[in-house]
């Protein structure tokens, strides 16, 4: 009086592989899945939607601000702010070569914080200075990509006065 384990029973075919192309229908067992052919020219033609702001880049992914110097385009939010703010400093533990050329911190190579962007950084890589709004103008050790960037912030900020 035991049930038979075939009678009354749906059997499920499971499937052999995924349904990447999205239709629903996971070609069943002995078929064979082929892929549309694409071609990369058609495919490109296809995806022009462009996302985003325009002349939004991925590190300003908001586009450029209305009424901003072209010597500040491209420039993110932390990036404005440089010099500005006290940077939350990465602690010397944390940071075995210098962030910037990854070369290896020693008893002679010692390690110096960009007073910018807080990063650890070796001497050479460490060794411009430039005046900190938040150290009330006084100069401060940066580094060179933050040189960089202060130095097009100076400049928007003589244009604009």
């Amino acid at each position: 009086s035991t049930p038979d384990p075939g009678v009354g029973q749906v059997s499920s075919v499971r499937p052999t592989s995924l349904d990447l192309n999205g239709s629903g229908v996971t070609p069943s067992v002995g078929s064979e899945a082929t892929a549309p052919a694409t071609d990369p020219d058609s495919e490109s033609l296809n995806n022009e939607a462009v996302l985003g702001a325009p002349g939004a880049t991925p590190s300003n992914p908001n586009g450029p601000r209305v009424g901003q110097s072209s010597v500040l385009a491209g420039l993110s939010e932390d990036q404005l702010l440089l010099g500005r703010v006290q940077p939350f400093w990465v602690p010397d533990s944390d940071a075995p070569n210098c962030m910037i050329c990854s070369s290896k911190f020693t008893m002679v190579k010692r390690r110096h914080h960009c007073r910018a962007c807080g990063k650890v950084l070796c001497a050479p890589c460490c060794s411009e200075k430039h005046a900190l709004h938040y150290l009330e103008g006084k100069e401060g050790r940066v580094c060179t990509p933050c040189r960089t960037i202060l130095s097009r912030l100076a400049t928007a900020e003589t244009a604009n006065t």
